[in-house]
């Protein structure tokens, strides 16, 4: 039996048999056996300012984060469709407000105001959009069906696909 290449991502584990990846990395998930995935937007919030009670990122950091997300988003659902195993640990949501890149003005000359619109993105957009995760609370895990998939610190349920 060969031995299986693990992969985790956005989080790191004391074992010299799993590869770290960072979160910001443009790594195929195609090239390892097993992969576990940690969602976070932790890099990327040191930099926010805050905007009605949730941070808010530059134009800059907001590109780049909604490029990693579609990246993880897109490379687990290669991997999942290949055959791959990956396993997500859900981390608390976490969400910031990213820049659209679309811009109003009001007002002519020296009083123009040029307003930047924004829209709330979270760490779970790293997750492809079959699934559905439910984010929960509780101090108890209780079984549930086979047709479900149970992860995380807090509960946190995923209809099962297979």
């Amino acid at each position: 039996m060969s031995i299986k290449k693990i992969l985790s991502v956005g989080f790191e584990l004391a074992s010299n048999d799993v590869k770290y990846c960072n979160i910001q990395s443009d790594a195929s998930l195609l090239d390892w056996d097993i992969v576990l995935f940690k969602p976070n937007m932790d890099s990327y919030l040191s930099y926010a300012e805050i905007f009605q009670g949730k941070p808010s990122l530059s134009d800059s950091y907001s590109f780049q984060l909604k490029e990693r997300c579609e990246h993880w988003r897109r490379e687990i659902k290669d991997a999942v469709e290949s055959g791959k195993t990956v396993i997500v640990f859900l981390s608390e949501l976490q969400e910031v407000y990213v820049d659209t890149g679309q811009r109003t003005y009001s007002g002519t000359g020296r009083n123009q105001k040029t307003t930047r619109h924004v829209s709330l993105h979270s760490n779970y957009t790293t997750i492809p959009e079959a699934i559905k995760p439910i984010s929960t609370k509780g101090t108890a895990i209780k079984l549930v069906s086979k047709q479900y998939l149970c992860f995380g610190k807090n509960l946190k349920v995923y209809p099962n696909t297979k």
